[in-house]
């Protein structure tokens, strides 16, 4: 007869593991494609979608360019990578190896006591970073139901987009 896992699997349809007819398969994609219900950063987000971090450039801090298929119907493609662009050009202007040499040639000159007084050209990058976060979310994610957290909170690993 053959193994009884496989002739499961043979006997499931592609439908049926998409809506989570399924026990074994639980994908729940139905709150994806639907018009904004609920109000951006005032009432909970009904699902949060995860960009990955792109390993490409190495050490460089840098996210997925590829369009998530969750946000179809809510941002168009180009809408997207405009913002993925500008969020990566902001983390690549942060970790320019030259600044970070000097303002520890700095810290190091000044017996650290600069470093109390003046931020790094890290943290003015970073807060930099803030500001296009915030410019984003304002003018492209929240009127279409949206909004991007700030990937320091999580150390960078991945870039949250809250779904409503």
């Amino acid at each position: 007869m053959g193994d009884p896992e496989q002739q499961v699997m043979r006997s499931r349809s592609p439908a049926s593991l998409i809506s989570g007819d399924s026990s074994n398969f639980n994908v729940r994609l139905k709150n994806f494609g639907t018009a904004p219900e609920r109000r951006v950063c005032i009432d909970l987000p009904r699902e949060v979608v995860r960009v990955d971090r792109d390993y490409q450039f190495g050490e460089i801090w840098q996210f997925a360019r590829s369009f998530p298929m969750e946000l179809e119907g809510r941002l168009n493609p180009e809408q997207y990578h405009f913002a993925i662009h500008e969020i990566n050009y902001q983390l690549s202007r942060a970790f320019n190896p030259w600044y970070a040499v000097l303002d520890h040639l700095c810290d190091i000159a000044s017996f650290y006591t600069l470093s109390l007084f003046k931020r790094t050209y890290f943290e003015k990058r970073i807060s930099e970073l803030e500001g296009t976060l915030n410019y984003l979310n304002y003018n492209l994610f929240n009127p279409a139901g949206l909004n991007i957290l700030n990937p320091s909170i999580i150390g960078f690993l991945y870039l949250e987009i809250e779904y409503y």
